[in-house]
């Protein structure tokens, strides 16, 4: 039997060591390492300062007389997990913008569509300006900020608008509109829906809504979102 690998004999103990990584390791682990399994031969009879041999050995070949066949795994088991890495920095933000102007809002208790942006999944912060203008007269009228369902009311604005006569002759009425609200989807369109709670014409100017991307959301800013129902006048409370 012709047995020539590197032995490592340690006086009461048995160490064997299988190099990886390396051109000599890998020839010296190539015939005695089968699916990850090591065989050797281990000198039964110890020398006289108490060791042992062990000699790697190819596998399938039987150990010459003297010796005992063993076997190990080549990989052990593992380990336990480490502690965690500190936490990397926040990731870019993305916005996302859409704007309208000179939308004329139907009279009565139907939301007119005034402006709409669709997100991808993720968490935001949902912003919206909007200016309506009368040229003459008294109105009234209610903005409703819109989640990807067309039906949950976000956030919610109303104004009285009241025409005058300026120092140059001309008569009208404007103010603005502000919605702000934070959002948590898996994606679709969110919009902004207005009514004019009236019979005058009110128009629909400078319409913006804003959409910033943002990590993530806590329980504090949880929206206090409801379902639409009819609107007449324009007591929030309704």
């Amino acid at each position: 039997m012709h047995i020539s690998r590197r032995v490592l004999a340690v006086a009461g103990t048995v160490t064997v060591l299988v190099g990886v990584g390396t051109a000599a390791g890998a020839a010296i682990a190539a015939g005695p390492v089968s699916s990850g399994v090591v065989s050797a031969c281990y000198k039964t009879a110890a020398a006289s300062n108490g060791s042992h041999a062990v000699v790697l050995e190819n596998t399938g070949h039987t150990c010459p007389s003297g010796y005992t066949h063993v076997t190990w795994n080549q990989k052990g088991q593992t380990g336990p997990q480490g502690p965690a890495g500190p936490q990397g920095p926040r990731g870019p933000s993305a916005g996302f913008t859409a704007s309208t102007d000179d939308v004329v809002l139907a009279n009565g208790t139907t939301d007119t569509s005034v402006v709409s942006l669709t997100l991808p999944a993720g968490s935001y912060i949902v912003q919206a300006k909007l200016v309506p203008f009368i040229s003459s007269g008294v109105d009234s009228m209610h903005c409703d900020l819109l989640g990807t369902d067309g039906a949950t009311v976000l956030d919610q604005d109303f104004a009285t608008l009241n025409a005058i006569t300026d120092s140059l002759g001309s008569t009208f009425g404007d103010t603005t509109v502000g919605l702000l609200a934070p959002l948590t989807t898996s994606g679709g369109t969110i919009s902004v829906g207005c009514e004019d709670n009236q019979s005058g014409v009110m128009t629909m100017f400078r319409n913006d809504l804003q959409a910033i991307q943002v990590g993530g959301l806590s329980s504090a800013a949880s929206s206090k979102a409801r379902h639409l129902s009819s609107h007449k006048g324009t007591s929030p409370g309704r």
